[in-house]
C-alpha cells in the first residue's frame, strides 16, 4: 500500500491497516527513524483494572487488536515459565 504526506507533514494509515491493526483515533503511537526507514507501532500502555460482573479484569486504555489463540497460549505459556524459574531460582 502507499500513501503520501500532506503539506503539513501528516500520514494517513489506510483504513485497512487501522482496521487490522484495531488502531482507532486516539491510540497513542511511537514514531521512529532507523536505517532510513519510519517505523510507526503502537505503543502498549499497561490496563487498568475494572470490575466487570462480580470479576476483576484487566482493560486496555485503547482499542488493541484482538489476541488469537495462539497469541493467548504463547503468554500463557511465558508466564508459566517465567514464574516456574523464579520459583526454581528461589530455592
Amino acid at each position: 500500500m502507499e500513501t503520501t504526506i500532506d503539506a503539513a507533514g501528516r500520514v494517513v494509515i489506510p483504513k485497512a491497516i487501522r482496521d487490522r491493526l484495531g488502531l482507532k483515533s486516539g491510540t497513542p503511537l511511537r514514531i521512529e527513524a532507523i536505517d532510513g526507514r519510519v517505523e510507526i507501532e503502537a505503543v502498549c500502555t499497561e490496563p487498568h483494572l475494572e470490575w466487570r460482573n462480580g470479576l476483576l479484569v484487566a482493560v486496555a486504555n485503547h482499542a488493541t487488536p484482538p489476541l488469537s489463540p495462539t497469541d493467548v497460549e504463547e503468554a500463557l505459556t511465558g508466564l508459566r515459565d517465567e514464574r516456574l524459574t523464579e520459583i526454581l531460582d528461589a530455592k
